[in-house]
């Protein structure tokens, strides 16, 4: 099912704040905790450390949402919204878009 840009934001505005927090919190928790070692990570351990900390927030943050579901399959972590909208917490580049390679199971969040 599509939905159109301002009927996605109607579902997911009440959760905008939460998303938000979760990000904030893997930035914040890896700047922190890994400072000391930054030298030593590729960008790509840098951002694993990140996804892993935001992930890790989320779970901590949307487990007693009421509509809200924890999907974890396949390698990925997804944020059911009211069974209407699946959310994934992606990397984006300097553009602030996310970079996929056309496989069936990323056609399928198209």
């Amino acid at each position: 099912m599509r939905f159109y840009k301002n009927d996605a934001i109607s579902i997911l505005k009440p959760f905008f704040s939460d998303f938000r927090q979760c990000v904030e919190s893997g930035f914040s928790t890896c700047l922190t905790e890994y400072k000391p070692y930054t030298h030593l990570y590729a960008r790509r351990t840098k951002a694993s450390l990140v996804y892993d900390h935001i992930i890790d927030e989320a779970r901590k943050t949307f487990a007693d949402k009421n509509n809200i579901n924890i999907i974890e399959t396949n390698g990925l972590f997804l944020i059911d919204v009211g069974g209407e909208i699946l959310i994934r917490f992606k990397k984006f580049n300097t553009d602030l878009r996310s970079s996929n390679f056309p496989t069936k199971q990323q056609l399928c969040f198209k």
